[in-house]
């Protein structure tokens, strides 16, 4: 009986895999972002418009569109010029409190944000040790966020189409550095010249399956049919064993 169980349940879950298909389309601000700690823009952006490809029925004949999902992952880095003043010190750098976010192209769309939580709880940096007079160029780490996801069930038709759909994107941070001399922990002169970058990077994806294929619920109600079916079988096997 379990043997029978364990097959009704396989096929019904390998019918819907069977038919399920998806595609991808990924798009960045700025554009063709590599995900480095360079060609980001400068991190205090609102209001940036992200377009990408809806789901062209053209280019999948008999299919129809059955679910659409995005995903936001956020970046940030900074870079300084440190001039030190008349003493040996240890400057620190961070890069905190950073805020991402990214509204639907619909209404009702889900919106989508990462925070320090997000990014590990931001980027701090130590330069130790720095000579009097010294001047330091650099750059932070490159700081990458979590995944968020969103599924947008209640839009699917509205991606349709031969066009593109917007999204619109957020980000900041806040870049500070601060130094102490290396003997007496007293604070220090220096000049500083810093900048702080970011990118957004989001994907959509479209679930798709050929046009009438009945939707998963229906198979496991057939999986449920093939249970009812194969225990019938099961029992009247057991009945004619004990006859």
């Amino acid at each position: 009986m379990k043997n029978i169980t364990k097959l009704a349940v396989a096929a019904a879950i390998a019918s819907v895999s069977a038919y399920a298909q998806s595609v991808s389309y990924t798009n960045s601000i700025p554009l063709a972002y590599a995900g480095t700690a360079s060609g980001g823009i400068g991190l205090n952006f609102s209001g940036q418009a992200l377009t990408l490809p809806q789901w062209d029925s053209a280019s999948f004949p008999g299919q129809t569109l059955t679910g659409v999902s995005y995903t936001l992952t956020g970046y940030m880095y900074g870079t300084y010029t440190i001039s030190n003043g008349a003493q040996a010190a240890n400057f620190s750098i961070s890069l905190a409190n950073p805020s991402f976010s990214l509204a639907g192209p619909f209404g009702g769309s889900p919106a989508l944000s990462r925070t320090s939580t997000h990014f590990g709880g931001g980027i701090f940096e130590d330069l130790l040790n720095v000579a009097p007079s010294a001047v330091v160029n650099g750059s932070t780490a490159l700081g990458t966020s979590t995944t968020a996801t969103g599924t947008d069930l209640s839009n699917v038709g509205s991606y349709i189409g031969s066009g593109t759909v917007t999204f619109t994107l957020g980000g900041s941070a806040n870049l500070g550095i601060s130094g102490e001399a290396t003997s007496g922990n007293q604070s220090v002169l220096f000049t500083q010249a810093a900048s702080k970058f970011g990118a957004s990077v989001v994907s959509v994806t479209y679930t798709y399956a050929p046009t009438g294929v009945p939707e998963p619920s229906t198979y496991a109600a057939m999986g449920f049919v093939g249970l009812v079916a194969g225990a019938t079988i099961w029992r009247r096997r057991q009945m004619a064993k004990k006859a």
